[in-house]
């Protein structure tokens, strides 16, 4: 299946700049390549990759790391409840956040954990319970 049902973003740092946009250089890419290879991911392919990880997602949606051999992409997965899904009434979006070097996944799943628990914060700083 086509992507037709995710829509993908980016998360922007305070200044609105898109935060995977500084990692790029770095590592001597491109946006367009970054976007060539998004592109090329179908809705099976994202949901695939975040449905191995049966952890209930937090509120900010499903955290997990998109395989872009040889990087990982952190990313966060929001899917609608099922009945509106299936029915095509709402649209899933994978936000992307930071891009590292597969050979440095130990820091790539330490940076994932750290954005998982500050998203955590300001859900609970906000006064709503993930629940």
């Amino acid at each position: 299946m086509p992507r037709g049902q995710i829509d993908i973003d980016f998360f922007l740092t305070e200044s609105g700049d898109y935060l995977v946009k500084a990692d790029l250089p770095a590592l001597g890419l491109r946006w367009s390549w970054l976007l060539r290879e998004l592109n090329r991911l179908s809705d099976d392919d994202i949901l695939d990759l975040f449905t191995e990880d049966r952890e209930v997602p937090g509120p900010e949606g499903r955290w997990g790391l998109l395989d872009l051999q040889p990087y990982l992409l952190i990313c966060q997965l929001q899917i609608p409840p099922a009945p509106y899904w299936e029915a095509g009434l709402q649209r899933g979006q994978l936000k992307v956040v930071r891009l590292f070097r597969r050979s440095g996944n130990e820091a790539a799943i330490a940076e994932m954990r750290r954005l998982e628990e500050e998203a955590e914060r300001r859900w609970n700083e906000a006064g709503q319970s993930p629940d």
